[in-house]
């Protein structure tokens, strides 16, 4: 009876609509692929919208509206669906505050309304927005627009100190604002503290920007980056949000929602705002959408091994009883990703996130999986295009939505990199249907597309490395379909042993998808898998029927010594025997078939071989001896090494108060998140073997913005001059040179985002070098003040640092880009003074430091 009813009421509907196609029911939300894109970045299909008559428009600028609008985005969906994508997210078309003077950019982005219940200028209309639902749901696609509901845009402020018990004082409207110097819908237009009227409306939280995050009442009622928070407790604003988001779906046919910002909304909002009668779902339901999911954006990730990130998030979806939001953003997963595929992490980190997502999420198969997004530094800034493949791989093959992020199916750079010709950073359009990326991620749709078992069977991991890059196997099993996908997240060849599949003997496992590998397999009579897997391999596996075994000899490697869990203090010898005499045998440390040690047995079998012991610190570590010729693996054995003493220690001290450029005449920028982060205090170095230690003290370390890594406003710019190798003197992007008698050959790059090492190949001023596909590990203690930094000599074919050169710099980037803040001659809200464009970029720095006991 209740299906009737809809009907009748879509059909009532479609009358009222004039024949647009406005209202489909729900997918099955778990089966599908979404693209997501920023209106303004990524196509201009109507050049008529794009200057507005208020000086905000100007495509060569990243923080100015660039042109993009609804019907460039009309024009391009058969890009989008080619590309194998069933679901278009868009950024927030609501219309916004253009420009705010006190900060220097536009709201090109749509996360500063104006108003929440109309479109912006710069991207057509109501109307134009209706065509482009309408045309999303002839091509079978769904519609998601992105919502804000924590803030409006930057319309008032606090300058001086906060006074929580007096909220006028120091309170001010900010003037020249364009369009409009106040939101232009009601009540959000009730902006004046000193309004008695607006007082007693009380619509919004008369607070400043937040500085502590871990405070509830803060996150909840403060200003996020200074955007005006609304006071969503009020019931004024609850059924104005409720009113605004119901109009979204019933006029134009939105068919869910990406909510910007959901951590910083109440828990009883969300329940209320959602689930209530006259909630979202509720108004959904009235147009035939009966799933009509909620992405909320929790952006909290979680240290490798940790899981209080997706504790975080899955606060946020309440309980059975009380229900909040149905899905999220699995930002931990994604952090993940970045470290294993991109920085060489072990691959048992990613067997963590993966558990940790399918059990603390109330429905793992409709969280959103991404590699990129319009909020952080893409991957392939930090990551080769290998492992970019990797990582897209997995989020296709893992439970949860995938969401491709516009660009990335051309491997473009720059996080807000306009689609079109003439925007930000581009000369030329970006739609390639024929590109290397957009026909692989094509593949990789076309894939999960076809076979459900990816969008909704189980997960069991398999197999992965504990101790670095490597392996990585998980098995996924779907109405009597199951596939196998295997990766070798490592730069060189690694072996995958005795990997327990849980299949039949002599099982066939056909390649679906294959990069760097293109043959068929077959599991043993134990059901067991192995194989030596190519450098950066993927290989998505579909089972088959058993086939018939050869069946092989019961060759064996024996190791007489039992060191599985023990502290190695020294070099240690270990022996054994292999069945076959005369073998030729490998000793595997890692998983790394590249770095093995040829080992010959003797005409009795017997063979002998030392377990090297040197590197400075504690590390955990796996060895195996393989006979390829008889493709027989031995058991593994786990132990860890421990050398606790360097053979070179080196303190260097520096000035306190000096971050002040070469010249002593820097500014920091005036936002007051700004204070001492930048001020180098004191440097240690310890060195033993192929490992050296770098600790780094600071005047001051905080994490105003969550930023993943632990730290925010610094970028260090670490410099690594190795002897006997002929380097560089630019310092890329620093608009400087090396100190007399240094030459750089390696790169590192830290900050609260990001952490990557390149090399000098095609690097310039203005261009860091190749990327390599490892970056150190780090430790950030807040108390102490340190960071410390580990790089392993093994993972760069450093085999000493003896008399290499160390020379470090500061400076600050503008988020999760990456991007080196800008020096002005007077500085600003978030930029440097005291210099211009193309002087140094540093603002601290250190005498060279050489390495030598």
């Amino acid at each position: 009876m209740r299906l009737f009813w809809v009907i009748i009421f879509l059909g009532l509907l479609g009358s009222c609509n004039k024949g647009q196609n406005l209202h489909v029911a729900s997918p099955e939300w778990r089966d599908q692929i979404i693209y997501f894109l920023m209106t303004d970045r990524f196509n201009d299909g109507d050049k008529n919208n794009n200057d507005q008559g208020a000086n905000v428009y100007d495509p060569s600028k990243e923080s100015y509206y660039n042109g993009g609008d609804l019907q460039g985005v009309i024009d391009k969906l058969d890009y989008i669906k080619e590309l194998g994508a069933t679901a278009v997210w868009i950024t927030p078309p609501v219309a916004n505050l253009w420009y705010n003077p006190a900060i220097g950019h536009s709201g090109y982005h749509g996360y500063w309304a104006r108003n929440f219940k109309a479109v912006d200028e710069h991207y057509g209309n109501l109307e134009t927005y209706k065509t482009l639902s309408h045309n999303i749901h002839e091509k079978d696609m769904y519609l998601i627009q992105d919502i804000v509901i924590n803030h409006t845009g930057r319309f008032f402020q606090y300058e001086g100190q906060y006074n929580p018990k007096n909220t006028a004082e120091n309170f001010s409207l900010i003037s020249g604002s364009q369009p409009s110097a106040a939101p232009t819908q009601e009540p959000f237009n009730l902006i004046d503290r000193n309004n008695p009227d607006h007082v007693v409306a009380d619509i919004y939280h008369w607070t400043p920007e937040v500085i502590d995050y871990s405070d509830p009442n803060q996150e909840f009622t403060y200003q996020l980056s200074g955007l005006n928070d609304v006071n969503t407790g009020n019931p004024v604003v609850r059924r104005t949000m409720k009113d605004t988001y119901h109009y979204w779906i019933k006029e134009v046919g939105v068919d869910a929602y990406r909510l910007d910002s959901a951590k910083y909304l109440e828990h009883d909002f969300l329940q209320d705002f959602i689930h209530a009668e006259d909630g979202i779902k509720n108004s959904a339901a009235k147009t035939g959408r009966m799933a009509f999911p909620v992405f909320g954006e929790i952006f909290e990730t979680s240290p490798p091994m940790h899981d209080q990130g997706e504790l975080k998030i899955a606060s946020f979806q309440g309980t059975d009883d009380e229900p909040q939001l149905p899905s999220a953003i699995a930002f931990p997963l994604y952090e993940e990703m970045t470290r294993v595929f991109a920085q060489g992490r072990p691959t048992s980190n990613l067997t963590y996130r993966l558990n940790k997502q399918m059990e603390a999420y109330s429905d793992p198969y409709i969280m959103l999986n991404f590699v990129d997004n319009h909020d952080v530094q893409r991957f392939l800034k930090k990551g080769s295009l290998a492992a970019f493949k990797q990582a897209l791989a997995m989020i296709m093959t893992v439970p949860g939505i995938p969401v491709i992020y516009q660009g990335d199916e051309q491997a473009l750079l720059e996080t807000r990199q306009t689609m079109f010709a003439g925007g930000y950073a581009s000369k030329q359009d970006h739609f390639d249907t024929t590109s290397e990326m957009y026909l692989y991620i094509k593949k990789l749709t076309a894939l999960r597309t076809n076979n459900k078992v990816f969008s909704r069977g189980s997960l069991e991991i398999l197999g992965d490395n504990g101790t670095g890059p490597g392996a990585l196997a998980y098995k996924r099993e779907y109405e009597g379909a199951t596939a196998l996908v295997i990766f070798n997240s490592a730069d060189h060849k690694t072996l995958l042993s005795n990997l327990a599949t849980g299949l039949q003997p002599g099982q066939k496992l056909s390649l679906l998808s294959g990069e760097d590998f293109d043959n068929d397999l077959q599991v043993d009579e134990t059901g067991v898998l192995t194989l030596e897997l190519p450098p950066r391999a993927i290989l998505i596996l579909l089972a088959g029927k058993p086939m018939d075994l050869v069946v092989q000899e019961n060759n064996q490697i024996q190791i007489d010594q039992d060191i599985d869990g023990h502290i190695l203090l020294e070099t240690t010898s270990i022996s054994g025997s292999v069945s076959q005499a005369d073998t030729a045998l490998q000793l595997v440390i890692d998983g790394n078939l590249d770095r093995a040690t040829a080992i010959q047995a003797d005409h009795e079998g017997r063979w002998k071989t030392d377990i090297i012991v040197e590197d400075l610190g504690q590390e955990k570590h796996i060895f195996q001896l393989y006979a390829s010729s008889l493709g027989v693996v031995s058991d593994q054995q786990y132990y860890q090494t421990n050398v606790l003493t360097p053979q070179i220690d080196i303190t260097v001290s520096d000035a306190l108060g000096d971050d002040l450029g070469p010249n002593g005449n820097y500014t920091k920028p005036s936002e007051s998140s700004f204070q001492s982060q930048m001020d180098i205090e004191q440097v240690s170095i310890k060195a033993g073997g192929k490992n050296l230690g770098l600790t780094i003290k600071m005047k001051e370390i905080k994490s105003h913005w969550l930023a993943p890594n632990g730290f925010d406003h610094v970028v260090f710019s670490i410099y690594i001059d190795l002897p006997e190798h002929q380097g560089m003197t630019d310092l890329p992007l620093l608009y400087a040179k090396a100190p007399e008698g240094f030459s750089w050959d390696l790169g590192h790059m830290l900050f609260g985002w990001g952490n990557q090492l390149y090399t000098t190949e095609g690097a310039g001023s203005l261009k860091l070098g190749h990327n390599l596909p490892i970056a150190p590990e780090f430790t950030v203690d807040q108390a102490a003040r340190t960071i410390t930094i580990n790089y392993k000599g093994t993972t760069l074919g450093i085999s000493s640092w003896e008399d290499a050169k160390i020379y470090i710099s500061t400076w600050d980037s503008s988020g999760g880009d990456g991007h080196y803040r800008q020096m002005t001659p007077t500085g600003g809200i978030w930029e440097f003074g005291g210099g211009h464009t193309d002087d140094p970029h540093i603002l601290d720095d250190m005498t060279p430091i050489r390495i030598t006991k």
